[in-house]
């Protein structure tokens, strides 16, 4: 299975963001 490092990055670099979000507005 050959994984594309750009569309890795890109997904890590869209969850990292949506956790940074969540965490600096915390839905509680």
């Amino acid at each position: 299975a050959q994984e594309e490092p750009e569309m890795i990055l890109g997904r890590d670099s869209m969850t990292q963001a949506m956790e940074r979000s969540v965490l600096s507005d915390p839905v509680r």
